[in-house]
């Protein structure tokens, strides 16, 4: 250590004679800051920020005193991994408001980098704690796609997780406009931009029909069902296509075939009025020829698909009552809070399904009863609108419950025979996860995986795991019970799918613990994982 000079009053820069370790930074215990005349009165240090030649450190700490204070510092490393040993320097505090602008420190990817994979995110590190809004306002990226913000914990490292790819063999122009701030509302003062390139991929593989709503054998649907077809990436929405998957024969009313956003969803809406309708006991055939349906790349459909269905016999003969209630189960033994519904399904497939019946939950009783059902065989959940969003999303962390579970869902028929229930009784889950990015800064290029354990032992099969993670990638540890739980990740060199010690690794903290209640999301997390590993 050179010196130490307080430049602000939330600000230390500490100078050492050579490059020091940017991974030891992260953690704040190599460094104290104490009264000089009073060891034990601490000056609390937020942010440890190393510029860009690797010998200056900026401390950001608390508000300073007009007094002396003694910096100590512990076991750091140098670039080399020479530890320093235990030594002190003592400087005067500043009572000298942040007048200073702020600075972009580094930025990734850099500039004019070539073949840049398409899922890599925008990583900005500046050397002051910045005010969020004011910076990710000033930020923008050209294309647009759609992604996620992360902030670092103590606001000094923007990151951008593209939840879209960025589009093949293009450059990305990236510009942080000088209206980015720190917390003292210093602005930036001037703009920085810089550009890459993405890689080029050249997809050649056929894009498949990956499901359709009423199953291609399905019987007894109802007259009221949409026809939905989602293939497994986004097409090109031709008229060709629109016309090939009108059925045979064709229903009366307004039906009319329309695309979602995505261009991977393709539906044939019946129709706004109550007797647009497809045909009772009716025998229904679409046919979907290969070469009307192409990707973004030109390619063609995989095959020629036939869905063949059978509507009910009769709309206002043979209907049945659907009823029954839902209870908890397990730690999470009350029924969860929200709008909740139970919803009837035609078959056991339920992704992308459109729903035969819904009903309300009694918020008092939990019980819940469908009349007119066309009588048949259904496959049943329950839903809460638990975030108050009015979107039902299980994927996303709403409460839910199953008539069996959601993995296999069992049937009901109604009427039912001799011997079985009257009244289904449907299991609520409210599940919880902890969602966060994971970082790899390393030379390997497998894959990351992330577990949860619960009770902070690293020890047995873990609660949760997600693997087949690029760094910058988002993660979920999702349906996670109420508990304590740690976390890791770590680059799976083997791919065996087991920890080893010698592989790169980090963990949430050293590890921090995370208390999930029923049906709580824990976010922000970040793992950071370098080579060799990282705590």
């Amino acid at each position: 250590m050179v010196s130490v000079a307080a430049q602000e009053r939330e600000r230390v820069e500490v100078v050492f004679d050579e490059p020091i370790d940017r991974m030891d930074l992260r953690d704040l215990d190599h460094f104290t800051v104490t009264v000089a005349s009073d060891s034990t009165d601490t000056l609390g240090l937020l942010l440890a920020i190393g510029r860009e030649d690797g010998r200056r450190v900026y401390l950001i700490t608390a508000p300073q005193d007009s007094m002396d204070y003694e910096m100590r510092i512990f076991d750091l490393s140098d670039a080399a991994g020479n530890a320093l040993t235990e030594t002190s320097m003592v400087f005067a505090g500043s009572l000298t408001p942040d007048e200073s602008p702020p600075a972009v420190l580094r930025y990734e990817p850099a500039d004019r980098r070539m073949n840049v994979p398409q899922s890599s995110p925008i990583i900005i590190t500046f050397d002051d704690r910045m005010n969020r809004s004011a910076t990710g306002a000033a930020i923008s990226i050209e294309p647009t796609v759609e992604g996620a913000i992360a902030w670092s914990r103590q606001s000094s490292i923007f990151h951008f997780f593209p939840s879209d790819t960025f589009p093949s063999d293009s450059m990305i122009r990236v510009r942080v406009g000088k209206d980015a701030a720190d917390r003292g509302g210093n602005q930036l003062g001037r703009e920085v931009e810089w550009s890459f390139i993405t890689e080029v991929r050249l997809d050649t593989i056929p894009p498949r029909l990956k499901d359709v709503e009423p199953d291609s054998g399905a019987v007894q649907v109802p007259v009221s069902s949409d026809i939905v077809f989602t293939f497994n990436e986004t097409m090109i929405a031709t008229d060709r296509a629109v016309a090939a998957i009108y059925p045979d024969p064709d229903p009366d009313g307004d039906g009319r075939v329309r695309w979602d956003r995505s261009a991977r969803v393709l539906t044939y809406d019946l129709g706004p009025a109550e007797d647009d309708t497809l045909d009772a006991g009716q025998t229904y055939s679409i046919y979907l020829p290969r070469f009307a349906f192409h990707d973004r790349e030109g390619n063609v459909l995989r095959r020629d698909y036939q869905v063949v269905f059978a509507t009910a016999e009769s709309i206002d003969s043979g209907r049945c009552r659907l009823e029954g209630g839902v209870g908890g189960g397990g730690a999470e033994a009350d029924v969860p809070r929200g709008e909740g519904w139970v919803v009837a399904y035609a078959g056991p497939e339920i992704v992308g399904a459109r729903p035969a019946y819904m009903a309300p939950i009694a918020p008092e009783t939990s019980a819940w009863q469908i009349d007119g059902v066309v009588c048949g065989t259904y496959y049943l959940i329950a839903v809460w609108d638990s975030d108050g969003d009015r979107q039902i999303d299980i994927e996303g962390g709403d409460a839910h419950g199953a008539y069996g579970t959601l993995e296999m869902l069992l049937p009901f028929r109604v009427p039912p025979e001799a011997g079985e229930p009257r009244e289904v009784e449907l299991l609520a889950h409210d599940p919880s996860a902890i969602v966060g990015n994971v970082i790899y800064v390393g030379e390997r290029m497998e894959r990351i995986t992330v577990e949860a354990f619960q009770d902070t032992v690293w020890q047995g099969e873990p609660a949760a795991r997600v693997g087949g993670l690029r760094t910058g990638e988002r993660f979920v540890l999702d349906d996670l019970s109420v508990g304590t739980y740690i976390v890791r990740a770590y680059v799976d060199i083997n791919a065996d799918g087991i920890f080893d010690e010698s592989e790169p690794h980090g963990v949430y903290g050293a590890p921090r613990l995370i208390d999930l209640a029923a049906g709580e999301d824990h976010k922000g997390v970040l793992i950071a994982i370098g080579d060799p590993p990282a705590g």
